[in-house]
């Protein structure tokens, strides 16, 4: 008797686990998360949306923009000319080690501003100086290592590298905290958006999207794109959008719109829009044409040592982003550009420039905070300029 009984209760205790195990299993969401930590869980959108990032958080979200780390190898000129050339330019001193020259900038501004997104608006390296990957490999590790998601657009020069896109996108894939989505259009390789949520409610739409311009330069020298590049067809010459992008842009914010409300959206690129000199120039006439120049009116911020410029105006663009809830675009690409003007009601935003491989300024090096304020529907921006002294980066012997 004690025998089956202890049959008996055997049987109804996998019976149990099984009931149990089929209500979960239809309770589970049907997509399940692609990154989950403690204050954010990012899962598959719909709708017009590529990725929902939902944080269980009582404040306003922050937001960090690195842009133009562009780390260099020395040694990975393809010609004895350009390895002349780019140690020429590690001859003036410069250390040449990535910790000193771009990451530890990066670092910096993860302490001070502590974010829960962080968003890498292009030429993260110098590709041309990575045939091998290893740069491209280090990039991916150094982002995860903050364990917060990170997104990320390609600059002019990512894609330079001999290993191609589609192996640095198969990397992308593979980091545990990168947020990514190559998009399926005929111009550029980063084109995809983010939902960002609050405990369920819609807050912030952002856009990555891809200002191309990956170019052979010199094919005496192996500087730029190789003729030969394995992905040569994937990538557009020319910086700026092909149409496809801004349709895809268009359509999708109207789709988003009619299943979670005109939501505010912020566009993320690598080369500044034509229209954001027109801007400039518009709002500060010819002052803007003397350098330094430094925005005076409320609101706007920074210092310009370069004359702002950019890629080919797109037929009604600027009415397609008001249309579009647009509160900021930012970008890079320009390294002695950090200025954020707010004009006809969009922030336009050149992010501080995130290391000191190639051109910059002694004074202009750190990262950009953005707070995406739920209250006002708006952001703020403020720069966090780097606490480090700039004669600390000099080796000398």
């Amino acid at each position: 008797m004690k025998k089956l009984t202890k049959i008996i209760c055997t049987v109804l205790s996998c019976m149990l686990m099984l009931s149990s195990t089929l209500f979960l299993g239809a309770c589970a969401p049907e997509t399940p998360p692609i990154l989950s930590t403690a204050t954010c869980t990012v899962k598959t959108g719909e709708n017009g949306v590529d990725f929902v990032m939902d944080f269980a958080l009582d404040r306003d979200v922050k937001v960090l923009q690195i842009t133009d780390t562009q780390l260099q190898n020395w040694y990975g000129a393809r010609t004895p000319q350009r390895h002349e050339e780019v140690m020429s330019i590690f001859a003036n001193g410069m250390a040449k080690d990535h910790e000193i020259r771009a990451w530890r900038y990066v670092r910096e501004a993860f302490d001070k501003v502590k974010p829960d997104i962080i968003v890498a608006t292009g030429d993260n390296i110098y590709g041309e100086l990575d045939d091998d990957g290893r740069m491209w490999l280090e990039f991916i590790e150094v982002m995860d290592s903050f364990k917060v998601p990170w997104l990320m657009v390609f600059g002019n020069h990512d894609n330079e590298s001999a290993k191609g896109v589609t192996w640095q996108i198969d990397q992308l894939k593979n980091s545990k905290y990168c947020i990514f989505k190559q998009g399926g259009l005929i111009n550029g390789n980063s084109n995809y958006n983010v939902l960002v949520t609050r405990r369920g409610a819609p807050q912030f739409l952002l856009y990555m999207m891809d200002t191309n311009g990956c170019h052979v330069v010199n094919t005496k020298t192996g500087e730029g794109l190789n003729v030969g590049n394995v992905d040569m067809r994937k990538l557009k010459a020319s910086a700026g959008f092909g149409n496809d992008q801004v349709d895809w842009m268009v359509n999708s914010s109207k789709k988003a719109f009619e299943k979670h409300g005109n939501v505010p959206t912020l566009l993320f690129q690598h080369i500044p829009l034509y229209e954001v000199r027109n801007a400039i120039v518009s709002k500060y006439e010819d002052t803007c044409e003397t350098l330094p120049f430094y925005p005076s009116e409320p609101g706007d911020i920074g210092v310009a040592r370069a004359i702002a410029s950019g890629f080919a105006s797109i037929q009604g663009f600027w009415k397609k982003l008001k249309e579009m809830n647009c509160k900021g675009v930012f970008f890079g690409h320009q390294h002695t550009i950090a200025t954020s003007i707010v004009y006809d009601g969009i922030r336009l935003t050149y992010g501080l420039k995130t290391s000191t491989y190639d051109s910059h300024a002694s004074d202009m090096l750190g990262a950009t905070k953005i707070t995406l304020n739920s209250q006002k529907s708006d952001i703020d921006v403020v720069y966090v300029h780097t606490s480090y002294d700039y004669e600390t980066n000099r080796v000398f012997e």
